[in-house]
Parts: C-alpha cells; structure tokens; sequence
C-alpha cells in the first residue's frame, strides 16, 4: 500500500544500538532513504557502515556516518521487485530514519525491538480474521520507563499503560481483530520515572513495524 508520493517524512522512532529495517521496492525504482545517528550517553562516538541488501541478500549499498547528528542520505537501485534490507548497527548509540521514498518497516519478526525517548507512532497490520494477538511494550527496568496508548483502525484508543518499566502485553479481546487494518502504538514520556530504553514486539501477527501510514504492506 503505497498512499505518497517521493521521499516524505517518517515517525520519529528512535532505536537503540542495532536494527533491521524492511524496504519494499519495485523492479527499476530508486530507493532513496535518510537517517541520522545520536550520542547516547558519554560514550564516543562509534558506528559500523549501514548496509542495504537486496531481496538475494547482496549487498547494493555501503555508508558510513562520520559522526553524530549527520544526516546521511542512502540511495540504490531496485533491480528486481521485493523487500530490500537496511542493516543498522550504531554501537551503544541511536538512530532514527528519517524519510523513505518506499514502504518502510522496523523488522520485528524474530525479537522485539529496542527504542529509545521516542514518541512513534509506529503501526503494523493485523489481517483479516485474526482471533488473537497481541502487542509486547517492556521498560528498561528501574527508573526507566514509557508509557504506551494501543489504537484500533478507526483511531479508538483500546489499551493505555502508564508507566512501563517491565514488560507489559495488550492482548486483543475476541473478536477486535477480525475485521483486520492497520492498528497504531503510541509512546510517550512516562507520569513517573525517565524516560530512556524501552522494546517493543507483536505476538500473533506480521512483525514489522512501519513508520508510515500511508505506506506499508498487509497480508
């Protein structure tokens, strides 16, 4: 589902230290995204090269930050329709994407994903005539926590949480997931404690996590 047109502007979702993002692509499109890289704490700075593969998993495009708050700009042609992907590995940092031209999703299908001071939202598909799922939001334990608002489709909020600082789940009523649609989570500073590390995870459903919606896929 592709509702934009060029590069537009993503969620302000903020991971922490290393992630996968999703990219769908048609066959002889220009992918073009952006991303930048923040100071987490006193560490130094440090980043392994953010690489983008193909659906075959070679690599298409290789980009290194030179240090923090650069704005880095990553463009590849698609050879071939399908999902393509953007390794991310900032050590004990953050980094946001920016902006995509293309449908863009955190990959959350084999573990939850590690978010940092970040509002979102970020949205993901629940298809038609699911039973039961369900949405996994933990804190970083401590002091440290979020607050989490589930919304259905129409925008109805369903579930809110306030504050997470261990793990917590929203599962869906019977019947709240059948008629399927793209659902939202928003996040926000906590009514007590700090607001720092957090991770997020879906159970039940695709796991990827979009910035965007407007783009994003459905099954």
């Amino acid at each position: 589902v592709d509702q934009a047109e060029g590069t537009r502007e993503l969620a302000p979702v903020t991971i922490r230290k290393r992630a996968t993002y999703l990219l769908f692509a048609k066959a002889g499109q220009e992918v073009v995204v952006a991303g930048r890289q923040t100071q987490v704490g006193k560490t130094d700075f440090s980043s392994k090269p953010l690489l983008a593969h193909g659906p075959s998993g070679k690599v298409l495009h290789r980009a290194a930050f030179k240090g923090f708050n650069q704005v880095l700009e990553i463009k590849f042609k698609a050879a071939e329709k399908g999902f393509y992907a953007l390794e991310v590995d900032v050590g004990n940092h953050a980094f946001t994407l920016l902006a995509a031209n293309v449908p863009a999703a955190l990959d959350a299908a084999k573990h939850s994903v590690s978010l940092i001071r970040c509002a979102g939202p970020i949205y993901f598909d629940v298809p038609q005539g699911t039973a039961l799922f369900a949405v996994g939001i933990a804190g970083g334990g401590g002091v440290e926590g979020v607050s989490a608002t589930v919304c259905a489709p129409d925008g109805k909020e369903v579930w809110r949480k306030d504050p997470i600082t261990v793990a917590e789940r929203f599962t869906a009523n019977e019947g709240q997931g059948l008629a399927g649609g793209l659902w939202q989570v928003r996040f926000a500073r906590p009514s007590t404690g700090v607001f720092e590390d957090f991770q997020v995870e879906t159970l039940g459903v695709p796991g990827y996590l979009f910035l965007s919606p407007d783009r994003y896929w459905a099954f």
